[in-house]
């Protein structure tokens, strides 16, 4: 039996070290579906996800995504708020977990390898893109 899931990560541009994910299930969704009285089923959850962040950057004024950060356990909280003028109204909540150091590590190499590559090319004589070429 396949069970359906996503994940989702969050990441800084700016900041490559900072990196959280979350990954949900359907028996993550159905709890989260309780908590937050959603009325989608996870299919629905993506869409209205995928919406939501469509709408944060189209009406700026009126939706906004903010992630806060628990400073004893280091979670993550994406909240999806709404402005309906006289208040925001939380239309969306979903925790994350930070990415251990070692996993940033391998993350961060494998992008810049993959950055490396596009400005360089494959070209094997350079250790490094910034570096003079290997002698032999």
């Amino acid at each position: 039996m396949s069970e359906k899931a996503f994940a989702i990560d969050v990441s800084i541009p700016t900041n490559p070290f900072f990196r959280y994910y979350c990954e949900i299930d359907e028996m993550q969704f159905e709890t989260m579906k309780q908590k937050q009285n959603l009325s989608v089923n996870l299919d629905g959850f993506y869409l209205a996800f995928k919406e939501s962040l469509i709408s944060c950057k189209e009406r700026e004024s009126a939706n906004v995504m903010v992630f806060t950060i628990n400073g004893t356990d280091g979670m993550g909280t994406l909240a999806c708020l709404e402005d309906l003028g006289h208040k925001h109204v939380e239309t969306l909540r979903i925790d994350f977990v930070p990415y251990t150091e070692r996993e940033i590590q391998e993350r961060v190499q494998l992008e810049y390898r993959g950055m490396a590559k596009t400005l360089y090319g494959e070209a094997e004589e350079y250790a490094a893109p910034f570096a003079a070429p290997r002698r032999r």
